[in-house]
């Protein structure tokens, strides 16, 4: 959104980010820093999920489906 912002002519803030914004490339380069950056910090400080809630989410994994195949993709 800052990007169009910037792009489209609206005044930047007092920081200067005409080159991060100068094109696409650079704002998705900033962007991907940024995640790998904050995932982890955020991870860190976010409590744990109990092991009971987990599980709870992907018991439907556990089930087994059985599907008889009449076509192959590659035929």
């Amino acid at each position: 959104i800052l990007s169009l912002f910037i792009e489209k002519g609206y005044k930047e803030a007092d920081i200067n980010l005409g080159f991060v914004f100068k094109n696409s490339l650079y704002s998705g380069v900033v962007a991907m820093v940024g995640g790998l950056i904050l995932v982890p910090i955020i991870s860190l400080l976010t409590p744990k999920m109990k092991k009971d809630h987990v599980d709870a989410m992907f018991t439907c994994y556990n089930e087994n489906v059985t599907v008889q195949a009449t076509k192959s993709l590659g035929n």
